[in-house]
């Protein structure tokens, strides 16, 4: 297939990444974006079907709770995530638009895209908008917002934009509040960070994609699971709640990169197989659901290694 490319606007490469969606949702094309750094296990497009036709569970709810900028389902919700559990500190919210939803709606999702597997913002590597009018509305304004605030997060905003658990003085009171879901980052759409899946990369219920984001942080909460080469005592941290963390595996992009698309890669790839070094990276990425998850704070990134 052919491989076309684009000029960075200026040197913003996220301005592009959102640059076309308004062509294609107005030439009634669905599209999906992948980000560049995601290795494709399998054709994911069954997967993202199934999550739009058969949702568990269709966002936003509309009456939140809300502590600063972040919102929350309930008080039970934000209590158990942040262990913020004062009342004196949240306010009931309630997402509106001034843009009224139309009766030609046919009250279908209109966006799917992934959380981060250790915080509640959302991660928009990888995201499906479906071709309606609101959609077209939506991202046109987002692109607007993403050039007149050059210091506005694009990640943080999508996250406001869909109200999932931000809200942000840059989004406009006139975008429409789409109808969206997530898709499984358990199971199907992985990530670097972490994942619950025990087949083998390439089974036939094995993850679809394998996004290569994780955190700076150098280490995961353990489990019963975690391989014993990482359980010794000596290699464990406990927590002052009692949580136990191990050393989880790491690797620059650049390596990740090596593993999935090099030479040797790409060699095995073309065999018919995930290649080894990167399936090997997988099964050791697979890791335990975090007790704790954090919100939308780009300035978190290194945390760690500042602490």
């Amino acid at each position: 297939l052919p491989v076309l490319c684009v000029a960075a606007f200026e040197g913003h490469v996220i301005f592009i990444k959102h640059a076309f969606l308004p062509m294609l949702l107005s030439a009634a094309v669905d599209t999906v974006w992948i980000d560049f750094d995601t290795f494709i296990v399998k054709d994911p497009t069954p997967g993202i079907i199934a999550a739009r036709d058969g949702p568990p569970r269709v966002l936003p709810q509309r009456d939140r709770v809300r502590f600063g900028s972040f919102l929350f389902d309930n008080t039970t919700d934000m209590c158990s995530l942040t262990k913020i559990c004062d009342p004196r500190q949240q306010w009931a919210f309630n997402i509106s638009s001034t843009t009224p939803d139309s009766e030609h709606d046919d009250d279908g999702v209109e966006v799917l895209v992934t959380e981060h597997w250790d915080a509640r913002c959302l991660n928009n590597g990888l995201f499906y908008a479906r071709a309606t009018h609101r959609s077209l509305v939506f991202f046109t304004l987002f692109l607007r917002q993403i050039y007149i605030n050059p210091y506005t997060d694009n990640q943080n905003l999508f996250d406001s934009f869909l109200a999932h658990s931000s809200v942000d003085s840059a989004v406009p009171d006139s975008r429409p509040v789409l109808r969206y879901a997530l898709l499984d980052i358990e199971q199907h759409f992985a990530c670097a960070e972490g994942h619950l899946n025990k087949e083998p990369a390439g089974h036939k219920n094995g993850i679809l994609t394998f996004h290569f984001w994780a955190s700076d942080f150098r280490t995961r909460e353990a489990s019963k699971e975690t391989p014993e080469a990482e359980a010794s005592d000596s290699a464990r941290i406990v927590t002052r709640d009692g949580i136990e963390r191990v050393e989880k595996p790491r690797a620059s992009k650049s390596e990740l990169f090596e593993l999935f698309f090099g030479d040797k890669a790409q060699e095995e790839y073309a065999q018919g197989g995930v290649p080894a070094a990167g399936a090997a990276f997988i099964e050791q990425a697979r890791a335990p659901k975090p007790n704790w998850k954090g919100m939308c704070a780009v300035t978190a990134v290194g945390v760690e290694d500042l602490v």
